[in-house]
């Protein structure tokens, strides 16, 4: 879709989601009929700590995922019962959109208990490291006929995110500002990620290692003895994208070979240093 584009903001705190979405279109459409033969933001998301593999269906209760539509002055919930969200200038829901114009903002916020008491859901309470699915959608429709095509977040999603969240992306939840969502591109991730070897090596007593993160979240940084014995947890915690260092003081520790580790949710990598004192 060359002549749209779409930046997606989204935080919480512990009670309420909120949304914002600037989108630039070179024609804005809404009005009456299908909400799909228009111009409107989808936004997928599941309100729980997804782990493991990709999951096929859409579940309720403990692990509930939900499907928001914004378009003109009407906002609702999909996927269960369907049930309106809200309508532009209340409060919660604003859309700037006008039919001819190039662009639009929204923003949007709820509250979770409200949310989930649609279908009777468990409320979520987020916690920092969480791992979110999520996958936003413009549907970019100039009107009488004239479907653009749709701007996703996944490779995978081939406009199916309403059939399988198998589709979807994710994303952490953290308190860094500018993390982006995850495409769980396995060529990205390969090249973004990475454990240095630790400099100097030898030492004594203290060295640096170096990592970089390709997709912000959970990360551990361990160190080992060579009979496997966690020696020193030196990261263990959520860590924005980006390059990062830590010093370990091994003032306390003999001589020998270690093993530093690093673990996320989509890389690990070991490096060997040698305490020499």
């Amino acid at each position: 879709d060359a002549d749209a584009s779409v930046k997606l903001y989204l935080a919480a705190d512990d009670t309420v989601l909120y949304m914002a979405a600037d989108i630039t279109d070179n024609y804005f459409h809404v009005g009456d009929g299908n909400w799909w033969e228009q111009d409107a933001l989808e936004l997928f998301i599941g309100l729980f700590n997804k782990r493991g593999a990709r999951q096929g269906g859409f579940t309720r209760g403990a692990s509930p995922y939900y499907k928001l539509v914004f378009k003109g002055d009407t906002t609702w919930k999909e996927m269960g019962a369907s049930a309106g969200l809200g309508k532009s200038g209340d409060g919660n829901y604003f859309n700037s959109g006008e039919v001819g114009s190039p662009d639009a903002i929204i923003e949007f916020k709820i509250r979770f208990d409200a949310l989930a008491a649609i279908d009777g859901d468990s409320v979520f309470k987020p916690v920092k490291g969480m791992r979110i699915p999520i996958e936003p959608v413009w549907h970019d429709n100039d009107g009488a006929g004239a479907w653009e095509g749709n701007i996703v977040m996944s490779k995978n999603n081939n406009d199916n995110a309403w059939q399988t969240p198998a589709t979807w992306s994710h994303t952490f939840i953290g308190n860094q500002d500018g993390d982006v969502l995850s495409t769980e591109d396995k060529n990205l991730i390969a090249s973004t990620f990475s454990l240095k070897e630790n400099y100097p090596n030898p030492f004594n007593p203290t060295t640096t290692i170096e990592y970089s993160i390709g997709i912000a979240g959970p990360t551990r940084l361990m160190v080992y003895d060579v009979l496997g014995r966690e020696v020193v947890k030196l990261v263990d915690e959520y860590r924005p994208i980006g390059s990062h260092k830590v010093v370990w003081n091994a003032n306390n520790m003999p001589s020998g070979i270690y093993f530093y580790r690093l673990e996320t949710s989509s890389f690990i990598r070991t490096q060997k240093m040698i305490l020499m004192k």
